[in-house]
This record gives structure tokens, C-alpha cells and sequence, in this order.
């Protein structure tokens, strides 16, 4: 890769290609698909280097957090209890991969930039865009170092985010409107508050969990059953312990309303006599909690308010790049707006759940990284309750920057390190192997099997029988839950026909929460199939999904050959980016020349032991009973 010295280097940050004839080019959002090589392509330049760029970005998170502020690091001056720090609930520190990806991505594009520039040089920047916050901060960056910015910047035609009053309000006023909302929905709960988990034995294992994932029957039957924990309750029961079970109310198609979550927990306790205990957190609000989350509330502002200048952290190490307008949304959002007013309720009804119960021997909770349960950390183990263990309940992805911190990290003493269970349950190889990596400590990491995946002991395999020439190469397309990932996929698909020798077949599964309309693509001849994936197995050769899809998973641990599309506006999400024998592609070429070698295949290589499955589940049960002090 060579970018020029010669006058302005383009960086083009379109949807389409740019239509000139000259080498030194960057594009920002967009795969390479002409055969000059010496165009750079930013999405694959961040994909070839990921681990380099991973560890830079997560680097720059612990150095801002270190960072010194007079005679204070950041973490320290946002010391709200005693040994907790607020540093750790900012969607800064959080590095959320949902709310934050097209900030997360550009930054750690930019950091890219500054490295390529660091080995090649540059005179100067011609800049395509319509992101104004990109524009702002090559042209700071550009500025500092004394070489030419030009511009030419163009409104979107269509806003990627439709913005509604609400988004113009002033941070205090989303906060005020989040927290009435909040309370109106669970009016229920505010009335309920039973005390129930006072009146569970002391020998009952905790639980932290989300009332949603119900499997259909649960309600039904009055019988709790949730994707997320298998048939864990009924062994843990069969053991002789009963349980607590804490959840968060999400609003779903099972439990629509805080009525019929309450109606649902109540059936779940007396189904089993009163053994177990169903309560929700958010039964735990009172005028108390609310006071004091006010109170904090007041705290966060003001910290807000003095840490003022804490933007100029903000420039990244040792260099002339000024992230700060990529993440000041999201800093004033946790400090003044719907992020700072919900870490503070969460941190005070956490206190005050934990504070009134007995004390804990044993607690499990699902571990995705998310503020409440760095609140409940914190109060977990203030109140000097016992062995508090996380579950990362799904696959653990190579970007998802929320399960990742830097080495430094685990190791950095003081009052308020990074708050964390004393054990990660990984559920399988793959998990514990990512966690390692990435400076976990092996110590703190115990193998358990996976909960949610303990059907894929009884899938299908797939057979690989020999395609003639002739023979109709069969495609399973997933879909994904975004329409514009869905429509993008599909599109790629109708380019890449042209290119494919031998004929195809489509069976089209959608995702449930985005249709297929056949007609959009009058090109295909496609069929929509709604059967389970375990049923198609056998009715194709290649399954082609979406970036992000975990049906892509199950295809794989079933041994179809999978064929996965990036996207050039998003960080490689899959949850299989690790794994060699994955097909991923960026244009419709790349997509016929898989096409052809899964066709020429004449046997497929095996899975890795991805997940953890043994439906006895002899882990979890030894996990318990030594967390427990009982001996099997």
C-alpha cells in the first residue's frame, strides 16, 4: 500500500465509487472493487489489522481514564460511592457496540489513518463526505499538523437516523422525560413490592435476570422457562437449592406490560409452592431511591460541569487527533441526559435491593457489560454478599468492544478499578479463548456449558454429497433484522448471479422481525422457507447470511459452509470472524468465486468445540455445589 505525498490524498466517505483515475485514494466506507491495488480501502485496512487497531483503541480507553486532571485521574474525580468510580458506567467506558457503532468505527478508522500517515506520510486531504463530525475533526487534525484540508461536504437526502423533537430537547428534559416514562410503566411494581426473597431459604442461589426470552410455554403452563437458562432452574432444584430469581422488566411480545409480567411472576412462584422467589428490580423503587438518585444525579452533573475541560483528554496519544467531537454526545449524555439519570436510579436501587436482603452466598447474572450491572456489582459486594459469577449468554464477537478492556486493566490497583465478578462463566471454548486473548485473567474464568445452545447437540449435520457441474448449487439466505442489511445482502446476491457458473437455488429465510418481499427482486427466483434452521440443514449446500446474524452459527457448528457479508459502514461483527473456514465477502465477485469454491468442495472442515453441550450439564452442577460449599 503506498498512499502519495503528492498533492491532496481523497478520502471518500460516498455510497458510490468515486469516478477518477488516480491511486491516492482512501475510502472511508467502501470495499475496493476496481483491480488497482493501490486505493485503500479503510473497511478492509481495519479488517487485515484488527488486532493491532483493537488493542490501540482499547489502549486509548484506559489512557483517558488515567488520564490526570490536576493532581486526580479522570476515574478518580468520578468517585460517586466509596469504592465505585462513574468512569465505568460512561458510554465512553462502556464502548457500547449498539448506541455507539458509527462513533466507535470512525474512531478507531481515524486511529487507522494516524498509523498509515505515521508510515507513509501526507501533503494534504481532499475530503467526500456528509458526516459533519469526520469533517470537524480531519480538518482539526489536518490544522495541527499544518498540511492542506479542502472539503466538500453535502447533506444527506435522507437523514440515516430519523431525529424527532425529542432528539433537540435539552439533556435535563430527555432526562426528566425518560424517568417519568420509566415509573408510569411500571406503576404494578411500585404497588407490588412482596418481600418475597426475605422469605427464601439461605441456602437459595440468586439470580439477575431479564424477563424476556420466555419460551412460549412458560406462560401457558405458569412454569418459568427462559431461553437464557435452559433447564438450569430444574437442576439447581433437583439439587436441593432454591432460588431468587431479580428481573429486569423489558417490554416484549410475551410480557407486553408490567401487568402481565407480574401476573406471569406470581403463577412462576406458586407453580413450584413458593420454593423460588420471582421479584423485579424495579420493584424496588420508593421515594427514598428516587431522592437519592436525584441527589446523584446532581453529583454527575456537576462533575460534568467541572470535568468541563476534560476534552482535551480527548486527543489521541502522542498525536494531533482530536476525538472529542466523535464522543461529546455521548459524554454529555452520561452526564447530563437519559444515560446519566438511569446509571444514577440503577445504582440506587441496587443499593437498596441488596441493603434489605439477606445475605447472598451465591449470585448469577447475564453478562453483556451494561451500567445496571456494574450498579449491582458495586452494591453486590458493599453489602459483603458472597461469590457473584457473570454468564456471557451468547457468543462473545471479536468486536463487541463491551466484553474487552485493556491488560492494563486487571492489573491496575486502587478503590476504584474496574468493577467485576469474581468468575466468568464462558460458555465454551471459543469464549474462554477470546477472553484470555485479551488479557482476562485465567484465574477468574471457569468453562460451563452453554445454556442457550444445547440444541445444537441434536442438529442435523450436514452431509457434503459431491455437485456435478450441472447440479443446482442450493443457497440458504438468512436474512438479517435491519431491512437496509437485508436489502444490501439480497442486492449483492442479484449482481453476483452474472458471475456464477452452474445454476442456483434460493431459500429464503427471513428474520422474523423483517419480512422478504419476493417481488422487490423480479430478478430471483427465489423461495421463502419459515421451517427451523435445524430442518434445512439438509436442503442446501451454502447457507449466505447477513454480518451480524447468530443464525450464522448454527450453520456452521452443523457443518454447512457459510458465506457472510460485510458491511463497509460497520466493524466485522460476526460472531465467526475468528474462525479460518468462514467465506466473508465485500462485493458481488467475491460472492460468485465463494459460490464456485464451496461448488468444488469435496469435503468440509470440522467445527471447533465453539459451545460447551452436555444436557446432563455436569458443570453447572459442579460450579454450583463448590460455590455453595455442598459436595455432589
Amino acid at each position: 500500500m503506498n498512499i502519495s505525498s503528492q498533492p491532496l490524498t481523497l478520502i471518500w466517505d460516498l455510497d458510490d465509487f468515486p469516478n477518477m483515475e488516480r491511486s491516492d485514494i482512501i475510502l472511508w466506507s467502501s470495499f475496493n472493487e476496481t483491480d488497482n491495488k493501490d486505493i485503500i480501502s479503510m473497511p478492509l485496512y481495519i479488517e487485515e489489522n484488527g488486532d493491532e487497531l483493537k488493542a490501540l483503541y482499547l489502549s486509548w480507553i484506559f489512557e483517558l481514564g488515567e488520564s490526570y486532571i490536576k493532581d486526580k485521574t479522570l476515574i478518580d474525580h468520578l468517585q460517586i460511592r466509596r469504592n465505585f468510580s462513574y468512569w465505568w458506567m460512561t458510554g465512553i467506558a462502556q464502548k457500547k457496540m449498539i448506541t455507539s457503532m458509527p462513533e466507535i468505527t470512525n474512531a478507531i478508522k481515524l486511529i487507522a489513518l494516524e498509523r498509515l500517515v505515521q508510515s507513509n506520510g501526507i501533503f494534504g486531504i481532499h475530503l467526500q463526505t456528509q458526516n459533519s463530525v469526520l469533517k470537524s475533526i480531519l480538518e482539526e487534525w489536518c490544522f495541527r499538523r499544518k498540511i492542506v484540508f479542502k472539503c466538500e461536504f453535502s447533506r444527506p437526502l435522507i437523514p440515516s437516523e430519523k431525529r424527532g423533537i425529542a432528539s433537540k430537547l435539552p439533556p435535563l428534559i430527555k432526562a426528566a422525560g425518560w424517568l417519568m416514562l420509566f415509573l408510569s410503566k411500571r406503576i404494578v411494581f411500585l404497588r407490588r413490592r412482596t418481600k418475597l426473597a426475605n422469605k427464601v431459604s439461605a441456602k437459595a442461589i440468586t439470580f439477575f435476570n431479564y424477563f424476556t426470552n420466555l419460551r412460549e410455554e412458560s406462560l401457558q403452563e405458569r412454569k418459568f422457562s427462559s431461553s437464557y437458562w435452559g433447564t438450569l432452574p430444574e437442576s439447581i432444584r433437583a439439587m436441593g437449592y432454591s432460588q431468587e430469581w431479580f428481573h429486569m422488566f423489558v417490554v416484549n411480545g410475551t410480557a407486553p406490560s408490567a401487568q402481565k409480567a407480574a401476573t406471569a411472576a406470581l403463577n412462576f412462584e406458586e407453580s413450584v409452592s413458593g420454593i423460588d422467589s420471582h421479584e423485579f428490580i424495579d420493584e424496588y423503587v420508593s421515594g427514598k431511591v428516587l431522592f437519592y438518585t436525584l441527589i446523584d444525579y446532581i453529583k454527575v452533573a456537576i462533575m460534568g460541569i467541572k470535568l468541563y475541560r476534560a476534552k482535551r483528554l480527548f486527543l489521541y496519544k502522542e498525536s494531533e487527533l482530536n476525538l472529542w467531537p466523535a464522543f461529546s454526545q455521548d459524554w454529555r449524555d452520561s452526564f447530563f441526559g437519559i444515560g446519566a439519570i438511569s446509571n444514577c436510579l440503577y445504582l440506587n436501587l441496587f443499593d437498596d435491593l441488596l441493603k434489605t436482603n439477606l445475605k447472598k452466598k451465591v449470585g448469577f447474572y447475564l453478562l453483556e457489560n451494561q451500567p445496571w450491572e456494574l450498579a449491582m456489582i458495586a452494591a453486590w459486594k458493599a453489602n459483603g454478599h458472597g461469590t457473584l459469577v457473570g454468564i456471557p449468554h451468547s457468543t462473545v464477537r471479536f468486536w463487541d468492544l463491551r466484553y474487552f478492556n485493556d491488560r492494563r486493566t486487571f492489573s491496575t490497583a486502587g478503590l476504584h478499578g474496574l468493577p467485576k465478578p469474581d468468575l466468568i462463566a464462558a460458555n465454551g471454548r471459543a469464549a474462554c479463548d477470546a477472553y484470555t486473548k485479551w488479557g482476562y485473567p485465567s484465574g477468574e474464568l471457569v468453562e460451563i456449558e452453554a445454556l442457550r445452545y444445547l440444541y445444537v447437540a441434536n442438529n442435523n449435520k450436514y452431509q457434503k454429497n459431491e455437485i456435478e457441474e450441472m447440479d443446482p448449487l442450493r443457497i440458504l439466505v438468512l436474512g438479517d433484522y435491519s431491512l437496509p442489511e437485508t436489502q444490501r445482502q439480497i442486492k449483492c446476491l442479484e449482481s453476483a448471479v452474472r458471475y456464477v457458473k452452474g445454476n442456483l437455488i434460493f431459500l429464503v429465510k427471513p428474520h422474523p422481525a423483517c419480512p422478504i418481499v419476493l417481488s422487490d427482486y423480479p430478478s430471483l427466483s427465489m423461495e421463502i422457507v419459515e421451517e427451523p434452521l435445524n430442518e434445512l440443514i439438509g436442503k442446501c449446500d451454502v447457507a449466505f447470511t447477513s454480518n451480524s446474524t447468530s443464525a450464522s452459527v448454527d450453520m456452521y457448528l452443523s457443518g454447512v459452509p457459510v458465506i457472510s457479508i460485510l458491511d463497509p459502514r460497520k466493524l466485522n461483527m460476526s460472531p465467526l470472524r475468528e474462525i479460518k473456514d468462514i467465506n466473508f465477502i465485500s462485493s458481488p465477485k467475491e460472492l460468485a468465486k465463494a459460490f464456485d469454491r464451496i461448488r468444488k468442495l469435496t469435503s468440509i472442515p470440522s467445527a471447533i468445540n465453539y459451545f460447551t453441550v452436555d444436557q446432563g450439564l455436569p458443570r453447572w452442577k459442579h460450579l454450583v455445589s463448590r460455590l455453595s460449599g455442598v459436595r455432589l
